[in-house]
């Protein structure tokens, strides 16, 4: 299977207009970081991110900081613990971090805080080299 970026990721692809078309920077702490603003669109209950956008943020995010040293992976796991309702129109900011790499697998952290720096959802993935 050929895994090739066509731009119209949901996540991250500029030429989907549908998507969240989310950007990374990588931070000099080995850290990488996104930030968001949900709209109405993306909602679950009234005025309320989508339980599945925030996995994704998450998702995304995490892949992104391996994807940043050059490496092909892909997800093979992903635990999300929501802690507190995102809420529509405020801005969320993201951040993944490292915490094992062994062979094939790679274990990340990543957590999404509200402006205040209150911690919405955290969560913790394993992605696998293609």
């Amino acid at each position: 299977m050929d895994f090739l970026d066509d731009g119209m990721c949901f996540a991250c692809g500029k030429s989907n207009q549908d998507g969240l078309r989310l950007s990374f920077t990588h931070l000099a702490d080995g850290r990488i970081r996104t930030e968001f603003t949900p709209p109405k669109k993306f909602q679950g209950f009234k005025d309320i991110l989508h339980g599945g956008i925030m996995a994704t943020l998450l998702d995304e995010t995490m892949i992104h900081l391996v994807f940043g040293r050059g490496e092909k992976v892909v997800t093979a796991r992903l635990e999300m613990k929501l802690r507190k309702p995102a809420k529509i129109g405020e801005k969320i900011t993201v951040t993944a971090e490292f915490l094992s790499d062994s062979g094939r697998r790679i274990e990340l952290a990543a957590e999404a805080k509200n402006p205040s720096g209150e911690l919405l959802a955290e969560g913790k993935g394993t992605m696998v080299r293609v």
